[in-house]
Protein backbone atom coordinates (compact mmCIF):
# COMPACT_ATOMS: atom_id res chain seq x y z
CA UNK A 1 0.00 0.00 0.00
CA UNK A 2 1.27 3.55 -1.07
CA UNK A 3 0.13 5.50 1.66
CA UNK A 4 -3.30 7.72 2.32
CA UNK A 5 -4.69 9.64 -0.23
CA UNK A 6 -5.44 13.10 0.78
CA UNK A 7 -6.78 16.41 -0.60
CA UNK A 8 -6.46 19.96 1.08
CA UNK A 9 -8.50 23.29 1.02
CA UNK A 10 -7.16 26.42 -0.54
CA UNK A 11 -8.35 29.55 -1.77
CA UNK A 12 -9.63 27.35 -5.00
CA UNK A 13 -12.29 25.45 -3.39
CA UNK A 14 -15.55 26.83 -2.20
CA UNK A 15 -15.72 27.98 0.72
CA UNK A 16 -19.43 26.46 1.85
CA UNK A 17 -18.90 22.85 0.14
CA UNK A 18 -14.96 22.38 -0.18
CA UNK A 19 -15.40 18.94 -1.04
CA UNK A 20 -16.35 19.47 -4.30
CA UNK A 21 -13.17 19.58 -6.80
CA UNK A 22 -12.99 23.87 -7.06
CA UNK A 23 -14.27 27.11 -7.52
CA UNK A 24 -16.82 27.70 -10.30
CA UNK A 25 -14.56 30.32 -11.98
CA UNK A 26 -12.05 27.62 -12.38
CA UNK A 27 -11.48 25.51 -15.02
CA UNK A 28 -10.46 22.77 -13.08
CA UNK A 29 -13.80 20.65 -12.11
CA UNK A 30 -12.62 17.52 -13.61
CA UNK A 31 -10.15 16.73 -11.13
CA UNK A 32 -8.67 17.14 -8.06
CA UNK A 33 -5.34 17.30 -6.56
CA UNK A 34 -3.49 15.61 -3.77
CA UNK A 35 -0.90 14.08 -1.87
CA UNK A 36 0.01 10.06 -0.61
CA UNK A 37 1.11 10.32 2.61
CA UNK A 38 3.02 7.60 4.41
CA UNK A 39 5.13 7.49 7.49
CA UNK A 40 8.44 7.60 5.15
CA UNK A 41 7.39 11.37 4.14
CA UNK A 42 7.62 13.51 7.09
CA UNK A 43 5.06 15.92 7.62
CA UNK A 44 3.86 14.45 4.13
CA UNK A 45 1.22 17.67 3.95
CA UNK A 46 1.10 20.68 1.41
CA UNK A 47 0.15 23.42 4.43
CA UNK A 48 0.50 23.45 7.90
CA UNK A 49 -2.82 24.82 8.97
CA UNK A 50 -4.98 23.82 5.82
CA UNK A 51 -7.73 21.18 6.29
CA UNK A 52 -9.20 18.60 3.79
CA UNK A 53 -10.48 15.11 3.20
CA UNK A 54 -9.28 11.32 3.33
CA UNK A 55 -10.03 9.61 0.05
CA UNK A 56 -11.56 5.72 0.30
CA UNK A 57 -9.46 3.66 -2.07
CA UNK A 58 -12.62 2.41 -3.76
CA UNK A 59 -13.13 6.12 -4.94
CA UNK A 60 -9.52 6.87 -6.06
CA UNK A 61 -8.52 6.89 -9.93
CA UNK A 62 -5.04 8.48 -10.76
CA UNK A 63 -4.95 10.11 -13.27
CA UNK A 64 -1.11 11.49 -12.86
CA UNK A 65 1.51 12.03 -9.93
CA UNK A 66 4.85 14.41 -9.15
CA UNK A 67 7.25 13.81 -6.63
CA UNK A 68 7.19 17.36 -6.07
CA UNK A 69 4.70 20.42 -6.55
CA UNK A 70 3.27 19.75 -9.89
CA UNK A 71 1.92 23.45 -9.98
CA UNK A 72 -1.40 21.77 -11.29
CA UNK A 73 -3.68 24.59 -10.10
CA UNK A 74 -3.58 27.06 -13.63
CA UNK A 75 -4.30 27.40 -17.45
CA UNK A 76 -0.58 25.61 -18.72
CA UNK A 77 -1.78 22.48 -16.63
CA UNK A 78 -5.50 22.31 -17.47
CA UNK A 79 -7.18 21.06 -20.14
CA UNK A 80 -10.63 23.09 -20.25
CA UNK A 81 -9.44 26.99 -20.57
CA UNK A 82 -11.18 30.10 -19.57
CA UNK A 83 -12.10 31.35 -22.93
CA UNK A 84 -14.03 27.41 -23.65
CA UNK A 85 -11.90 26.38 -26.78
CA UNK A 86 -12.18 23.21 -27.47
CA UNK A 87 -10.61 20.41 -25.62
CA UNK A 88 -8.11 17.84 -26.80
CA UNK A 89 -9.42 14.41 -26.71
CA UNK A 90 -6.00 13.04 -25.58
CA UNK A 91 -5.59 15.91 -22.93
CA UNK A 92 -5.50 14.55 -19.67
CA UNK A 93 -6.36 17.26 -16.48
CA UNK A 94 -3.62 18.46 -14.12
CA UNK A 95 -0.93 15.62 -16.37
CA UNK A 96 -0.24 17.63 -19.90
CA UNK A 97 1.85 20.93 -20.01
CA UNK A 98 0.24 23.74 -22.35
CA UNK A 99 -1.67 20.09 -23.45
CA UNK A 100 1.17 18.54 -24.59
CA UNK A 101 2.34 14.85 -22.67
CA UNK A 102 4.83 15.61 -20.23
CA UNK A 103 5.22 11.58 -18.99
CA UNK A 104 7.98 10.64 -16.70
CA UNK A 105 10.56 7.77 -18.21
CA UNK A 106 9.97 4.68 -16.47
CA UNK A 107 13.21 3.16 -18.25
CA UNK A 108 15.30 5.65 -15.77
CA UNK A 109 14.23 3.69 -13.07
CA UNK A 110 14.98 0.19 -11.44
CA UNK A 111 14.32 -1.29 -8.54
CA UNK A 112 16.41 0.84 -6.01
CA UNK A 113 15.72 4.02 -7.36
CA UNK A 114 15.07 6.75 -10.28
CA UNK A 115 18.08 8.98 -11.61
CA UNK A 116 17.70 12.27 -9.59
CA UNK A 117 18.32 15.85 -10.86
CA UNK A 118 19.11 17.51 -13.00
CA UNK A 119 18.23 14.27 -15.27
CA UNK A 120 15.51 14.94 -17.34
CA UNK A 121 13.70 11.96 -15.87
CA UNK A 122 11.83 14.34 -14.11
CA UNK A 123 12.84 18.21 -15.22
CA UNK A 124 11.24 18.36 -18.98
CA UNK A 125 11.26 21.74 -20.62
CA UNK A 126 8.95 22.32 -23.57
CA UNK A 127 8.29 25.06 -26.28
CA UNK A 128 4.80 26.37 -26.23
CA UNK A 129 2.46 25.64 -28.65
CA UNK A 130 -0.71 28.40 -27.34
CA UNK A 131 2.64 31.20 -27.05
CA UNK A 132 4.80 30.53 -29.42
CA UNK A 133 8.67 31.72 -28.90
CA UNK A 134 7.96 30.66 -25.01
CA UNK A 135 9.84 27.66 -23.42
CA UNK A 136 7.95 26.05 -20.60
CA UNK A 137 9.25 23.63 -17.73
CA UNK A 138 7.64 21.82 -15.73
CA UNK A 139 8.45 18.39 -13.44
CA UNK A 140 7.14 15.22 -15.32
CA UNK A 141 4.05 13.69 -14.44
CA UNK A 142 4.26 9.95 -13.87
CA UNK A 143 1.21 7.44 -15.17
CA UNK A 144 -0.81 5.89 -12.94
CA UNK A 145 1.09 2.52 -12.98
CA UNK A 146 3.76 4.55 -11.67
CA UNK A 147 3.40 5.90 -8.43
CA UNK A 148 5.84 3.35 -6.49
CA UNK A 149 8.73 5.34 -8.87
CA UNK A 150 7.00 8.46 -8.07
CA UNK A 151 7.97 7.88 -4.52
CA UNK A 152 11.33 6.67 -4.80
CA UNK A 153 12.14 9.85 -6.86
CA UNK A 154 10.68 11.53 -3.83
CA UNK A 155 12.79 10.06 -1.57
CA UNK A 156 15.62 10.70 -3.71
CA UNK A 157 14.55 14.17 -4.09
CA UNK A 158 13.80 14.62 -0.14
CA UNK A 159 10.92 16.31 -1.11
CA UNK A 160 8.19 16.37 2.01
CA UNK A 161 5.64 16.02 -0.42
CA UNK A 162 4.62 14.65 -3.70
CA UNK A 163 1.07 15.84 -5.91
CA UNK A 164 -1.66 12.84 -7.60
CA UNK A 165 -3.77 14.23 -9.47
CA UNK A 166 -7.28 12.50 -9.36
CA UNK A 167 -10.61 11.88 -11.21
CA UNK A 168 -12.55 14.03 -9.32
CA UNK A 169 -15.90 11.82 -10.75
CA UNK A 170 -15.66 8.99 -8.91
CA UNK A 171 -15.55 11.40 -5.67
CA UNK A 172 -18.65 13.18 -6.43
CA UNK A 173 -20.76 10.59 -7.36
CA UNK A 174 -19.78 8.14 -4.30
CA UNK A 175 -20.55 10.71 -2.25
CA UNK A 176 -20.83 9.97 0.92
CA UNK A 177 -18.88 6.80 0.41
CA UNK A 178 -15.89 8.00 -1.54
CA UNK A 179 -14.48 10.07 1.38
CA UNK A 180 -13.49 8.11 4.51
CA UNK A 181 -12.70 11.71 7.01
CA UNK A 182 -12.10 15.59 7.12
CA UNK A 183 -9.64 16.20 9.11
CA UNK A 184 -7.75 19.65 10.24
CA UNK A 185 -3.85 19.77 11.29
CA UNK A 186 -3.29 20.04 14.77
CA UNK A 187 -1.93 23.44 14.86
CA UNK A 188 -4.66 25.28 13.11
CA UNK A 189 -6.34 28.15 15.04
CA UNK A 190 -9.41 28.31 16.46
CA UNK A 191 -11.54 29.89 13.83
CA UNK A 192 -10.35 27.15 11.39
CA UNK A 193 -11.11 24.20 13.82
CA UNK A 194 -14.74 25.41 14.11
CA UNK A 195 -15.12 25.79 10.23
CA UNK A 196 -14.06 22.75 10.11
CA UNK A 197 -16.20 20.70 12.44
CA UNK A 198 -19.31 23.04 10.53
CA UNK A 199 -18.12 21.63 7.06
CA UNK A 200 -18.10 18.48 8.52
CA UNK A 201 -21.53 18.49 9.84
CA UNK A 202 -22.78 20.22 6.50
CA UNK A 203 -21.00 16.86 4.56
CA UNK A 204 -23.08 15.06 6.72
CA UNK A 205 -26.03 16.29 6.82
CA UNK A 206 -26.88 17.39 2.97
CA UNK A 207 -25.22 13.14 2.22
CA UNK A 208 -27.32 11.50 5.27
CA UNK A 209 -24.36 9.84 6.75
CA UNK A 210 -22.86 9.78 10.02
CA UNK A 211 -19.29 10.44 11.62
CA UNK A 212 -19.04 6.76 12.05
CA UNK A 213 -19.37 6.93 8.11
CA UNK A 214 -17.29 9.80 7.55
CA UNK A 215 -14.90 10.87 10.63
CA UNK A 216 -13.81 13.84 11.91
CA UNK A 217 -9.72 13.93 12.50
CA UNK A 218 -6.97 15.90 13.83
CA UNK A 219 -3.39 15.60 11.52
CA UNK A 220 -0.60 15.45 14.10
CA UNK A 221 2.64 16.62 13.26
CA UNK A 222 5.78 14.69 14.33
CA UNK A 223 3.81 11.77 14.55
CA UNK A 224 5.37 9.15 12.45
CA UNK A 225 3.15 5.94 12.17
CA UNK A 226 -0.77 7.19 13.13
CA UNK A 227 -1.06 10.93 12.64
CA UNK A 228 -4.64 10.98 12.52
CA UNK A 229 -6.54 10.96 15.63
CA UNK A 230 -10.45 12.01 16.23
CA UNK A 231 -11.42 14.83 16.66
Amino acid sequence: MAGVLVSQWDIHHQENKPWLPNAPDWEMGDHFTGTIKNRMMGSGLWGRDLPGFVVAPMATRVLCSYSADGTTQGDLKACRRRHHDPVPADCIPGCNLDRLPIWCNPGLCNATGCVAYPNPTYYLTIESVSQPGRTLHSDCAWPPASLQWMLKQQALRNRATNEVVFDSRPITDGFPASLEAFFVPDNADADRRRWVQATHRAFLDEYGASAEEVALLTFNYGVGDHPFQVM
